[in-house]
């Protein structure tokens, strides 16, 4: 509970729910980014939200769910006054956060072997 009770107060954390036919078909969480440095821009020039969990019960998928789904967490980061927002993208993702105006952006990754 502690982690949602400061997500929402810190880093104003949303869930929204997809219910079709009084059955959970999906969901999505989003929240302000949390930036692993110091941010120097005001947040009005550039206030960066973060979508995560974008997931859709198999039973309903193809139907658009994905699609509302980000489309509303995005409104959301959007009345909080968000700049930007950021989805770390699947393969099967990539469409839906295409067709939403998400754009691939440049990340590069080391991995270190297991010990």
């Amino acid at each position: 509970m502690s982690f949602l009770r400061s997500g929402r107060e810190e880093r104003r954390l949303a869930s929204f729910l997809a219910v079709v036919d009084d059955e959970i078909a999906g969901s999505v969480s989003c929240q302000l980014h949390q930036s692993p440095f110091p941010e120097v821009i005001r947040p009005e020039q550039r206030l960066h939200g973060y979508i995560w969990s974008v997931y859709v019960a198999e039973a309903f998928r193809r139907r658009d769910i994905a699609l509302a789904l980000t489309n509303r967490a995005v409104d959301y980061l959007k009345s909080i006054g968000c700049t930007t927002a950021v989805i770390h993208a699947s393969d099967a993702g990539e469409p839906v956060y295409r067709s939403v105006g998400f754009e691939l952006a440049k990340e590069m990754r080391l991995k270190f072997p297991a010990k």
